[in-house]
């Protein structure tokens, strides 16, 4: 599993709160570098769009 799914994994499986799914997301930038960085990012955006319960982060 690449670094990039294992972070799309564990930030679906703690998006029930934001604070630990920005903690997360956070660690996921800090690892992640040039196009799994980007991907993360634009999936984060797709992702807090459809759990509008997430966009205050």
């Amino acid at each position: 599993m690449s670094s990039y799914k294992y972070y799309i994994t564990v930030l679906k499986k703690v998006s029930f709160d934001e604070e630990l799914f920005q903690k997360e997301y956070e660690k996921a930038c800090s690892v992640l570098l040039g196009g799994e960085l980007i991907r993360l990012k634009s999936w984060r955006r797709m992702y807090v769009t459809r759990n509008p319960h997430l966009e205050s982060i």
